[in-house]
C-alpha cells in the first residue's frame, strides 16, 4: 500500500510540476541568462534577461525546436570613470548574450550549427572579417571569433546539451582596448554563463 501511495504521488507531481520530475534541466530559461548580479556594481546601462517573445525570432527558429529563448545586455564604464579624456564619450564595456533552450539534443546541435556557419545568433551576429579565437572550453561545442571591421568585437557560441548560448563583447564608443584586454572580458563573462547554464 505504501508503495502504491508512493508511485501516486510521483505520478500526480510528474503530471502536476515537471520541474520536481527534470530538476535543473527545467530551471527557467530567463534564470540561465547572466544576471545583473553577475556584473559589476558599476552598471550604468542594464537590461535585465528578457523573453525573446517576439514572434518572428521564434517562429523562424521552430525548425531547430526552440521552445524558449531569453536575451540581455549590461555596460558598465572602465575603472570607475565614465567618460573619455575628452570628457564627452563614455568609455567602458558592453555585454550582450542570448540563450537558447531546444526541445532535444538534435534541434540544440543544429541551431549551434546555423549559428557557427553565419558567424552568430540574434544580435550577436559578427558577419564577414572575423578570425579564430582561443578561449577555454564552455560547453560540448563552441566557436569563437573576433572582428575588427570597424571596432573590435569577440563573440562565443557555445551548445551545452539542448542549451545554445552566445555572449558578444564591444568597447563603448570610443574606447579602444586591446584584444587581451577583450580576450579576458569575454573569459570572465563567459565562465560564468558556463556556471549558470550549469551541467546540462
Amino acid at each position: 500500500m505504501y508503495r502504491r501511495a508512493v508511485v501516486l504521488v510521483a505520478v500526480v507531481a510528474a503530471m502536476v510540476c515537471p520541474t520536481v520530475v527534470v530538476g535543473d534541466a527545467a530551471k527557467p530559461i530567463l534564470q540561465l541568462a547572466l544576471q545583473r548580479a553577475d556584473m559589476p556594481a558599476t552598471m550604468e546601462m542594464v537590461q535585465s534577461p528578457t523573453l525573446m517573445n517576439d514572434s518572428d525570432s521564434i517562429a523562424s527558429l521552430g525548425p531547430f525546436g526552440v521552445r524558449e529563448a531569453a536575451h540581455y545586455f549590461y555596460s558598465w564604464p572602465i575603472d570607475g570613470a565614465s567618460k573619455t579624456s575628452s570628457d564627452s564619450l563614455p568609455k567602458g564595456w558592453r555585454v550582450s548574450g542570448e540563450v537558447y533552450r531546444a526541445s532535444d539534443e538534435s534541434g540544440a546541435k543544429r541551431l549551434f550549427a546555423l549559428g557557427k556557419s553565419a558567424g552568430g545568433l540574434s544580435s550577436s551576429y559578427l558577419g564577414s572579417g572575423t578570425k579564430s579565437l582561443d578561449v577555454p572550453p564552455y560547453g560540448d561545442e563552441q566557436f569563437a571569433r573576433v572582428s575588427s571591421r570597424s571596432s573590435l568585437e569577440m563573440l562565443v557560441l557555445v551548445r551545452k546539451g539542448t542549451i545554445v548560448w552566445e555572449i558578444l563583447v564591444k568597447p563603448m564608443l570610443a574606447f579602444e582596448p586591446s584584444e587581451a584586454q577583450m580576450v579576458e572580458v569575454l573569459k570572465t563573462y563567459a565562465a560564468k554563463q558556463k556556471a549558470r547554464v550549469g551541467a546540462r
